[in-house]
């Protein structure tokens, strides 16, 4: 019991317009957020020099409730006679916190949560046609956190702490542009007993660390809807078309590799270089949705290539991964000589940017430390392009 703490916390959120649409479409943004959890504490007799590198940090699992009842989204130009909304989003989630800073009484952190949420009022066609936020029921979740803490009693503490939460399907559906919010919590946690010992925040350990260089090498499944498809339905078609502004949108898949060199530098830590190839073989469903569209001149190929940095924090058999990138080759909808950009001017073109980023985690296969399983979502400029199921291997990599 010296490990365990159980808590709950009530915030307010606001719902961020990330882009000139987004914020034309949110009229109020105002919600509220609620959450439970257990949580467990690494000590030092634990031996564990993950935890001792991480200056024993805390394992956290609950459910959240956010209320967006109070959200209203209306787009001025549609003739909707009624505003959309949120409705409310369930989520179940885990945590990994990181004090910072702790003395005496008073302690500082920081948190990364990931989960899957449930939402009661997604995209409907029918009666809730402006909430392009949420589009389909389930939704993946990631969330950042700073706190403050101070122990009031030998067992309790109280805390703020300020939020940033997300929840989009990942492209598995449409709509996505997906639920951004910031806010502020108060909250308080209860310890059954009290841990007697004293956690140091640093790692002190005069362990050296030998680098490794290595390679990752991982493959991936990627599964997408497409968003010409959203604009096609959307807004092109008239309303006697079955399609027209459907809820239903067929999943596209995709076949991703990508080569590494790394280097692990500390056993948290682990930096490189990285070649992304994808072949995407639903080009051929974006040329038929240009010729729906009567739009010529537009370049497509399966093949992409891209070059990308990569950051890798490891903690146990669990890894949080990110890497930002630059295509050097990629033609989904680039404009050819023939492209009339006048003629087009007032259709719905979703333009690429030519870089990209990504967020994932990994899980190390126990006893076999060199192959690992996970997920990661590409974007980009934060709107999500695609989820990847991967699995890899690390060629050189010394044990965990």
């Amino acid at each position: 019991m010296q490990r365990a703490s159980f808590g709950a916390t009530a915030g307010w959120t606001y719902l961020l317009g990330l882009d000139k649409y987004a914020r034309d479409l949110i009229k109020s943004p105002y919600g509220s957020v609620y959450s439970i959890y257990g949580a467990y504490r690494a000590l030092p007799s634990d031996s564990s020099l993950y935890d001792e590198a991480f200056g024993y940090p805390t394992l956290e699992g609950g459910l959240m409730l956010l209320d967006y009842s109070r959200v209203r989204l209306h787009m001025d130009n549609r003739h909707a006679p009624y505003d959309s909304g949120l409705g409310y989003m369930v989520a179940a989630y885990a945590a990994f916190k990181r004090d910072v800073v702790r003395a005496s009484r008073f302690t500082l952190a920081y948190s990364f949560e990931n989960g899957i949420g449930f939402s009661t009022r997604p995209y409907n066609p029918v009666d809730n046609v402006d909430n392009e936020i949420i589009g389909s029921p389930l939704s993946i979740y990631f969330g950042f956190g700073l706190q403050a803490r101070l122990r009031v009693a030998t067992s309790w503490e109280v805390y703020v702490e300020t939020e940033f939460k997300h929840f989009s399907n990942g492209s598995l559906d449409r709509p996505n542009k997906g639920a951004n919010t910031v806010g502020l919590s108060a909250g308080v946690r209860y310890y059954p007993a009290d841990a007697g010992a004293s956690l140091p925040v640093l790692y002190k350990s005069k362990r050296v660390y030998e680098k490794k260089l290595y390679c990752d090498i991982s493959v991936g499944w990627v599964a997408k809807t497409l968003i010409d498809e959203w604009f096609l339905y959307y807004y092109m078609l008239p309303p006697q078309d079955a399609r027209y502004r459907t809820a239903d949108y067929p999943v596209y898949s995709a076949l991703s590799v990508s080569v590494a060199p790394m280097l692990r530098y500390r056993l948290k830590y682990a930096s490189g270089i990285g070649i992304d190839y994808m072949y995407m073989p639903y080009v051929e469903r974006l040329k038929q949705v240009d010729a729906e569209k009567h739009m010529d001149g537009l370049l497509y190929n399966p093949h992409s290539l891209g070059i990308s940095l990569r950051h890798e924090v490891f903690y146990k058999h669990f890894s949080l991964y990110f890497s930002v990138g630059y295509y050097l080759f990629r033609q989904m909808g680039e404009e050819s000589e023939h492209f009339d950009k006048e003629q087009y001017r007032y259709v719905p073109v979703e333009k690429e940017k030519p870089y990209y980023e990504t967020v994932g985690l990994r899980f190390y296969i126990p006893g076999l430390e060199w192959l690992y399983v996970g997920y990661q979502i590409k974007a980009h400029l934060t709107k999500a392009d695609c989820m990847t199921l991967n699995v890899g291997v690390c060629l050189g990599k010394r044990s965990r």
